[in-house]
């Protein structure tokens, strides 16, 4: 469209006539990726008798990915405008639906484009894909048992990214500000430039790319018995970690405290690489079933009363141990470029002779305000979250009635041992919580011992 034409307070061309005709890029300005080929392989030999070596190879492709708004090409003006209504509790009331929609909500007749948040993709973007690989021994142990060790491994490429792409550049730095407190760091003064790559424009706090990456390597093994003489248990154990610089997915669900939900500096992304937020080092589970060996049918005491009372008692548990969640230190931004994300300076080792309470999690002396005109040095997440740990016991009781039909009573222990199941610490230098431990919380929303009770009849 012509710059007369809705636009008039741009010194430039801000609409023009996007492409015509039916093709993927027409519809949806992005240029389609069609050469994915996704083969997989796997093998598996018997080196003896009860040891066989198991391995395969994929590669994947993610289909198109969206939860939100963020990066919606259509969900920009002029077609779509976003509007704000607050209605306090005035008497009386400020407007009525029935007079309609006050003129501030009205789509403008004319567009500021340094006014406005605008939504941006990529025009070139490759299919976000990953390849996965594992191999490792399968062993049978005697006693119903086999053993599993396992080396996994992921490697993903192209993956979807949110930023700010109107995120100031800077050209030059400033002398830095720092609390006297504290010693300066070594900079050399100098004049700083605060510069948008795009200055006709404001805020492209939405533009979407595929230029993520992740790595994921683990060894997983896992211990498993059958069910036999009234037993059966697993056991797997896995020591893993995954790095990267995140995801769309990360952006939208927020993670736990990482920059790599939207990048300190869109323009340096290769810094916010480093353990991503779902990353756990260490995660060790086993469950069991044991029917114990009393009553008809069973070994001991299977006749009379001792039979009746001890007999059909079932005992089955879930223990899962985990090492913390990453967390990083964030801070002002400093830096004066509009950093959605600004993390702190590390400058000690915030765990050195501490003995980590919900009072202090880690030393806050060890991190400060980055100098002005300058980002944060701290890694995305160098410190983990509390461990956690959780069990889940259950009793059941068979009464038999007779061939068809049984009384089973349930009793149910959520979190047995009552052990508490912390939140991250406080992570934003400056505040009032920083290292300070303040809720509890459980993956599952328990937060305490829940014993439950049941009973089912079968018949």
């Amino acid at each position: 469209l012509p710059t007369t034409s809705g636009c008039t307070t741009a010194g430039f061309q801000c609409l023009i006539q996007g492409p015509s005709g039916n093709s993927i890029f027409a519809r949806t300005l992005v240029h389609p990726d069609r050469n994915n080929i996704a083969p997989r392989f796997s093998a598996a030999w018997q080196l003896r008798d009860k040891i066989v070596l198991r391995g395969g190879y994929a590669i994947f492709y993610q289909a198109a990915e969206r939860a939100g708004s963020g990066a919606i090409l259509q969900l920009n003006p002029p077609q779509f405008f976003e509007t704000v209504l607050t209605a306090s509790n005035l008497t009386p009331p400020q407007f009525f639906l029935r007079d309609g929609f006050p003129l501030s909500a009205i789509p403008p007749t004319d567009i500021d484009p340094t006014s406005l948040g605008l939504r941006a993709q990529a025009m070139d973007q490759n299919t976000p894909w990953s390849q996965q690989w594992s191999f490792g021994p399968q062993i049978e142990l005697g006693g119903d048992m086999m053993l599993e060790v396992v080396y996994v491994g992921q490697d993903s490429n192209n993956l979807r990214r949110l930023r700010n792409f109107n995120q100031d550049v800077i050209t030059n730095r400033v002398p830095a500000f720092i609390d006297p407190a504290l010693p300066p760091p070594d900079i050399v003064p100098a004049d700083a430039t605060l510069t948008p790559p795009f200055p006709d424009f404001g805020n492209f706090g939405n533009f979407l790319a595929t230029d993520g990456r992740s790595s994921y390597h683990s060894l997983q093994a896992t211990l498993r018995k059958r069910f036999s003489h009234g037993l059966m248990f697993n056991a797997a154990y896995t020591w893993g970690k995954a790095l990267g610089t995140g995801g769309a997915a990360l952006n939208l669900t927020g993670g736990g405290g990482s920059s790599q939900n939207n990048p300190q500096n869109a323009h340096d992304l290769d810094a916010d690489y480093g353990r991503l937020v779902f990353d756990q080092r260490q995660r060790f589970v086993v469950n069991w079933l044991w029917e114990l060996p009393f009553g008809p049918g069973q070994p001991y005491l299977n006749e009379g009363l001792a039979a009746k009372l001890l007999g059909d008692w079932q005992f089955s548990g879930i223990w899962a141990s985990t090492s913390g969640v990453p967390i990083g230190i964030s801070g002002p931004d400093r830096s004066g470029t509009r950093s959605p994300y600004s993390r702190a300076d590390c400058i000690g080792d915030p765990l050195s002779g501490l003995n980590q309470t919900v009072e202090q999690f880690f030393n806050p002396a060890a991190f400060r305000v980055p100098g002005a005109g300058f980002f944060g040095n701290c890694g995305v997440a160098q410190l983990s979250s509390w461990t956690r740990h959780n069990a889940d016991m259950s009793v059941f009781k068979k009464f038999r009635i007779d061939e068809e039909r049984r009384l089973e009573l349930r009793f149910e222990f959520f979190n047995i041992f009552n052990t508490p199941q912390f939140r991250s610490p406080g992570t934003r230098n400056g505040d009032s919580n920083f290292g300070k431990t303040e809720s509890t919380s459980s993956p599952f929303s328990i937060d305490a011992r829940v014993i439950q009770l049941g009973a089912k009849f079968y018949f």
